[in-house]
């Protein structure tokens, strides 16, 4: 049976100003640098952008972002400001 682990803490997205150089350039130097500012966010020690994540995710999460068949993270995104985020993760 899936399982999702989370603290339902709500967090708040990171600046592109907050992620290191060298994290910008490795992962995310496919993004506009104007349209990606206040999306990205840490978790468990990875960086995301929330274009990362897929729609289709479990119910009353926004999407996730599969790392195996059976381990994904899921975000569930706030409806009142867009600006913070649940987070968790997913284990079939």
């Amino acid at each position: 049976m899936p399982k999702i682990t989370t603290n339902h803490h709500w967090y708040s997205f990171k600046c592109r100003n907050e992620v290191p150089k060298k994290i910008l350039d490795d992962q995310f130097d496919y993004l506009d640098e104007n349209c990606s500012y206040n999306s990205f966010l840490k978790y468990k020690g990875t960086w995301y952008h929330i274009s990362d994540f897929s729609i289709g995710a479990p119910e009353k999460w926004d999407g996730y972002y599969a790392h195996s068949y059976s381990y994904a993270v899921v975000i569930k995104i706030s409806e009142d400001n867009a600006e913070s985020y649940q987070i968790g993760t997913w284990i079939l």
